[in-house]
């Protein structure tokens, strides 16, 4: 007899037949086994495993030297002979190959977390192990030929690292799944012990990798240095043929700081620009000259040179993919561009003030200027014009030729050395590349004040890692690209990072643990017996005493809170009714028959009434005051019921209750209901509500709103009803947020003309309270000088005109009216021009703008013809102005802060240094100083109209170095050097409208190379080495010191922002520049340490001046 199996239905499962189905070819359900992995299919996983890994290596390593691809292009030219971009091709195969893993690694996975057999189809095993094989290939031909590009793999961790940390800590997180299902279902509790320890051992080692990650962009954004300026390499050879005078062109017109380029001479000796040792790779020499197309690039004649084409080989090759984005026009231009002549490369260089940085490799030794190159090439330099601390010689060859050629070039090296030893042999600039340099040999190297520019920098990423890590400056590709890098990629404060990693940990670790629970929960679940089978099981003795016993239920009639209310319902319907009660309430004339113990359970007020030895407490009828019979209403139905509606009708009449009757929670509830409906248009009110009753948190509230919305606030009605002492209170708050100042303007006016013959009394005391010389001269000319309310106040005509000459002159006026508001687009701002190192050896081209605010530096245009020092600096109209400097300059030069460009302007009529500027009436005095031979009594005045120079009465005593300040409308000079190893101690002083100097009480010091500011009609003093601040007031013709400071002095930057006095750098008692800051509050008396400078720098120039913020 054939026994026949009872057919069975099974429910199609798709998802389980892709899955075993892509992964083995099984797609039946018969092929399908829930029986264990084979070892052999097991040992497969493992390489599936290795080789994800290995390919996720490669993929990324692949990835982040994107910056490199061309040079990687270059290394196969010159070892093929053939240009090819093999970079993008090997990107794509490595994306699909560490793609498929993936897909297969996943169904893996999947395999695991559904408990199917893995049987791994052998075309799947096939591609498998070429992708393995051709991945290790790739990784050891790369160790051989190029091993030096792995050090990009960990340059990009300082970028990646806490991102790619969390990116791992969800993949481990999500694995829980996975490893808690082969937990629960293994009955080996060996195996169990296994995997718990070996997942806890990876997850722990994950929590802890932060410990290991170091990045420079873990830093609080006030610690971050100056945007590296950047060289254009050979150009901007992504935008124009490299080293073409169309490729400079477009690299300066996005604002490349410098041009990098190779120099080589001609077989006639002509210098020109050219990378490559022959012409094949970019020009067309192959089809003008095929004989010459393996020639050194030096061993052609320059009449050959000039015929070839420059710039075709760009559009053909296209070697950054960047030809097509090119318009028809620059594409034309790029086509017939030829060799350019270092001569054509220093003219455009000069016309930009832009720096050069040249490579100069040796020649052929046939060559017939193979022993003269360097001294024709610096010949070549000089010839030009150009500055020569424009120019970064880079070339070790004959460097002590070009340092007597050339003393003015700024010497580099691209030898890695110890600070100190490249210090001593007279290097001002490093020129590594990216890979060979560490961020604590940055450090070092900055602390010895020596430049250091990294090459070839493409990426924002990588520029974002140097600009973190303190790099100077880069050479790069991109240089269109990286100017418009406002801000590193990205930068975290490390407490940020902490929070964020141990967030991470926990949330992982919660999750975990979470998984965990879940999967041997449902485990159990799985496997526990039914309910059926314990009441019907197969044992009858155990039935029939469950029987004879019976079940014991608990019951509950109602829980504990539908009780109480059950209790109060109750209540409130014997209040209403008039049962049991055993107190009347008299509100407004209405009886309110209540229970004692209710209102005293609510109300501590009525607990103190009824509970104390009060005669209420003996009465039967109470009345009570100040609370309306509505309100009662609802309190009532609040104590019996426990709830009620606040409504905007009802909340202030509510909070008035619950205050006067001590019900604290219902206060507390009105107070947030207030807050919640706290708007532009209600603030004001509220404000004084809270103030009345002395909420101080609603106060807050409605204050800080007052403060922050400020221009809508002056739009409603309850800010017009303001009293004139609470809108002077507001005015003058330092909290006030406006955007600009014809906002505060506007709401005076509204205010104002709200009751125009009543108010208009109070208009000078109001307009005093807004800053007129910062609202925009249009404007004031257009909506302030034009008001009829304000031209019928004379009162108002001396603020008037006190803007007036502060647009038209740049007058002194008092310091409430020209400091911007904490919050509005305008701040002040402190500007570092110039100066010497550390040594005091170099002299620095930088300007640099300190944002006192946010505690962060800005790069302004370089400083022109810097070669020099001792310069003197002042602020005119917003705008900086230098002149004269070693030795006996009688340049003048303007920044103009809006364009953030240096124009030349008139010049000194006699040449100086050591001396000072300062403005008064709009005119700026350049006094005193050194002409190299003599100290100077002359004293020059330039006026910004004519733009000329005049000769001013002479100073009584001819000083150097010495402090001139201007207060009250008159300038004082204070000390200074008179000879060689002599100072003064006299004060000189010149009235503009006597046109004459005098002599003023003596100084308590006699110094040089101190520098002085006004604040509030006080002179102060610093430098000298002096120990302490002296204050000097010329009302009094008094001195007297004013503070000590941390350490002595000397040719010290000095200004005035934010009400505070800054000292800023200077030298040390040992003659080392510092870079110290130092804050001196006159009002206070205290002297603060703040952020130190960028670098360590002395007599440098120092001013502030007004900035809008960049939206």
């Amino acid at each position: 007899m054939v026994k026949h199996q009872p057919l069975q239905y099974y429910e199609p499962q798709l998802c389980l037949s892709c899955l075993t189905g892509i992964y083995g070819c099984r797609w039946k359900r018969y092929q399908r086994s829930h029986d264990d992995t084979t070892k052999w299919e097991l040992l497969w996983f493992v390489i599936l495993t290795f080789t994800f890994f290995l390919t996720l290596t490669w993929f990324y390593f692949w990835w982040e030297i994107h910056n490199d691809y061309n040079e990687f292009n270059w290394f196969l030219y010159n070892r093929t002979g053939h240009w090819d971009d093999w970079s993008i091709p090997i990107l794509i195969t490595t994306a699909a190959g560490f793609t498929y893993i993936t897909a297969l690694l996943m169904l893996a996975l999947g395999h695991i977390a559904v408990g199917q057999q893995m049987n791994l189809h052998w075309l799947h095993k096939g591609f498998l192990g070429v992708i393995l094989v051709a991945t290790v290939i790739a990784m050891a031909s790369m160790g051989e030929m190029w091993e030096e590009e792995w050090d990009v793999l960990f340059i990009s961790f300082q970028a990646t690292a806490p991102f790619l940390h969390i990116g791992a800590l969800g993949a481990i997180t999500l694995l829980s799944w996975i490893i808690a299902g082969q937990f629960a279902r293994s009955e080996k509790a060996i195996f169990q012990m296994f995997i718990i320890i070996a997942y806890l051992a990876v997850v722990i080692a994950l929590y802890l990798v932060p410990l290991t990650i170091s990045s420079p962009c873990l830093m609080d954004k006030k610690d971050l240095g100056v945007k590296p300026q950047i060289f254009g390499h050979r150009g901007a050879p992504m935008l124009a043929p490299e080293n073409t005078l169309m490729s400079f062109q477009r690299a300066l017109e996005h604002q490349a700081y410098g041009l990098q380029a190779d120099v080589m001479i001609s077989y006639d000796g002509v210098p020109f620009l050219m990378h490559d040792r022959t012409l094949r790779r970019t020009t067309n020499i192959d089809g003008v000259f095929p004989e010459l197309s393996f020639v050194h690039s030096s061993m052609i004649n320059w009449t050959d040179l000039e015929r070839l084409n420059a710039g075709d080989w760009f559009l053909k090759t296209d070697p950054f993919w960047t030809a097509s984005s090119l318009s028809p026009s620059d594409a034309t231009q790029a086509g017939n561009q030829s060799v350019c002549k270092l001569s054509e490369l220093l003219v455009l260089a000069k016309e930009y003030n832009a720096t050069v940085l040249l490579k100069v490799p040796p020649l052929p030794y046939e060559h017939p200027y193979a022993d003269s190159y360097i001294n024709l090439t610096v010949s070549t330099i000089l010839a030009s014009g150009i500055s020569e601390n424009l120019v970064i010689w880079v070339s070790d060859a004959q460097r002590a030729l070009v340092r007597d050629m050339a003393p003015g070039f700024q010497q580099a090296s691209e030898r890695k050395r110890d600070a100190t030893s490249v210090r001593e042999s007279g290097i001002a600039v490093l020129n590594l590349r990216y890979t060979d340099i560490q961020p604590e040999e940055i450090r070092e190297y900055s602390a010895e004040n020596l430049t250091l520019n990294t090459y070839t920098v493409n990426e924002p990423w990588l520029y974002s890692v140097l600009w973190c890590s303190g790099v100077q400056s880069v050479t790069s590709d991109a240089s269109h690209v990286l100017s418009k890098v406002p801000f590193p990629v990205w930068l975290m404060p490390p407490d940020e990072y902490y929070l964020i990693w141990i967030t991470s940990d926990v949330i992982s670790f919660t999750v975990i643990v979470g998984v965990f629970i879940l999967q041997n929960y449902h485990l159990i679940r799985m496997h526990q017996p039914s309910k059926e089978e314990l009441l019907y099981g197969t044992n009858g003795l155990e039935n029939s005493n469950q029987e004879q016993r019976g079940e014991k239920l608990p019951m509950r009639l109602c829980n504990e809170s539908c009780h109480a209310l059950d209790i109060l319902q109750s209540l409130n319907i014997y209040r209403k009714t008039g049962v049991f009660t055993d107190i009347v309430l008299v509100i407004d004339g209405r009886d309110y028959p209540c229970h004692k113990a209710i209102l005293s359970s609510c109300s501590s007020y009525f607990r103190a009434m009824f509970g104390g030895h009060l005669k209420e407490s003996q009465l039967d009828i109470v009345e009570i005051q100040n609370i309306s019979s509505p309100v009662m209403d609802v309190l009532l139905e609040y104590m019996y019921g426990g709830s009620l509606l606040i409504e905007e009708d009802n909340v202030v009449g509510i909070l008035e209750a619950s205050d006067l009757l001590h019900m604290n929670k219902l206060r507390d509830a009105c107070v947030k209901f207030l807050e919640n409906q706290l708007h532009p248009c209600n603030c004001v009110g509220i404000m004084k509500f809270a103030d009345s009753f002395s909420i101080s948190t609603l106060s807050e509230k409605s204050k800080k709103l007052m403060l922050e919305g400020f221009a809508e606030v002056s739009c409603h009605e309850e800010f017009l009803d303001l009293s004139k002492e609470e809108l002077v209170e507001y005015l003058s708050n330092k909290h006030l947020v406006v955007r600009k100042e014809e906002e505060v303007f506007e709401a005076v006016m509204k205010w104002v003309n709200k009751d125009g013959l009543v108010r208009s009394k109070n208009l000078k005391d109001l307009l005093e309270l807004v800053k007129l010389p910062l609202l925009d001269p249009a404007y004031f000319l257009e909506k302030v000088e034009m008001d009829k309310t304000i031209q019928g106040c004379m009162e108002c005509f001396p603020l008037l005109h006190e803007a007036r000459m502060y647009y038209i002159l740049g007058n002194q006026v008092n310091p409430l009216r020209v400091t911007p508001r904490r919050f509005t687009d305008l701040s002040e701002v402190i500007v570092i021009i110039g100066g010497c190192d550390k040594k005091g050896l170099l002299k620095l081209p930088f300007t640099d703008s300190y944002h006192p605010k946010g505690g962060h530096w800005t790069a302004l245009a370089s400083m022109p013809g810097y070669a020099k020092s001792e310069f003197a600096a002042c602020m005119l109209k917003n705008n900086i102005y230098i002149s004269g400097g070693q030795i006996n300059s009688s340049d003048v030069w303007m920044l103009n802060t809006q364009l953030n460009s240096w124009l030349r302007i008139a010049s000194l009529n006699k040449g100086r240094c050591r001396h000072k500027m300062v403005t008064l009436k709009g005119e700026i005095y350049a006094v005193g100083g050194f002409d190299g031979v003599q100290r100077l009594a002359s004293v020059e005045c330039y006026n910004i109209f004519t733009n000329t120079w005049t000769i001013g009465p002479p100073m009584l005593e001819a000083v150097s170095s010495a402090a001139v300040v201007t207060c009250m409308n008159k300038i004082y000079v204070i000390g200074g050097a008179i000879e060689s190893n002599t100072n003064t101690r006299k004060v000189q002083c010149f009235d503009p409208e006597e046109n004459k100097w005098t002599f003023l009480e003596e100084s308590p010091f006699c110094q040089r190379c101190i520098n002085a500011v006004e604040l509030e009609g006080t002179i102060y003093v610093v430098g000298g080495l002096l120990s302490s601040i002296f204050s000097f007031d010329p009302a009094k013709d008094h001195w007297s010191e004013a503070a000590c400071l941390p350490a002595p002095l000397e040719s010290c930057g000095v200004t005035v922002c934010g009400g505070k006095i800054y000292i800023l750098g200077g030298r040390d008692d040992n003659g080392e520049g510092t870079d110290k800051v130092v804050t001196f509050d006159p009002k206070t008396g205290l002297v603060e340490m703040e952020s130190p400078m960028q670098r360590c720098t002395s007599y440098h120039g120092c001013v502030t001046i007004l900035q809008r913020t960049e939206t």
